[in-house]
């Protein structure tokens, strides 16, 4: 079954929000990170809320299990009494994780 393998966009195609987005199998296929290659080596932190439906979880660990292989960095960080909404939240958070991470990312810049 194809879309137990696809990340987020298969659950787009198959959804009342497709009736607007007109997603095919095929777009689907296309759009998912999941079955898609990074282009560079890049470190990747993928940081998701707990409050998140189990589906989102498991896309989020399906997507750090299929680019580890070609990535040198990919965490996967589920925080506690987070959601897709709120856990934005931590970028305002000088000590919390997010802020961390990312000031901690720009300062190493990237190299192609």
């Amino acid at each position: 079954d194809w879309s137990s393998d696809v990340c987020s966009s298969d659950l787009v195609a198959e959804s009342c929000v497709n009736d607007a987005v007109r997603m095919s199998e095929g777009d689907a296929r296309t759009l998912s990170p999941a079955l898609r290659s990074p282009l560079c080596d890049v470190p990747v932190h993928l940081h998701v809320g707990a409050r998140e439906s189990s589906e989102f979880l498991r896309q989020s660990r399906l997507l750090r299990e299929r680019w580890s292989p070609a990535l040198a960095e990919v965490r996967l960080e589920v925080h506690e009494d987070r959601d897709h909404f709120d856990i934005l939240e931590g970028f305002d958070e000088p000590a919390g994780a997010l802020h961390l991470g990312a000031t901690t990312l720009l300062r190493r810049g990237v190299r192609t």
